[in-house]
């Protein structure tokens, strides 16, 4: 039984593929990009659970040992 509702589930895919190229690529690059969001998200929340090794200072280059000011600038 499964292996028929498989087949016909992939003749399906196949048929839209034939018929609607362009929507089956739009889909496939948005099924991609949520993808790789997931993918970031789940990398976000281990960092958030574990600490992160990149500090703000690094990401955003403050100097060493400074204090920002509150325009922007470092003394």
């Amino acid at each position: 039984m499964g292996r028929i509702v498989g087949w016909i589930i992939g003749i399906l895919i196949l048929y839209a593929i034939i018929t609607q190229p362009t929507q089956a690529a739009a889909t496939t690059g948005n099924l991609g990009s949520a993808l790789a969001s997931a993918g970031q998200q789940v990398v976000v929340f281990v960092e958030s659970i574990v600490g992160s090794t990149t500090t703000y200072s690094q990401v955003h280059a403050v100097p060493a040992g400074s204090v920002e000011t509150g325009d922007g600038s470092y003394p």
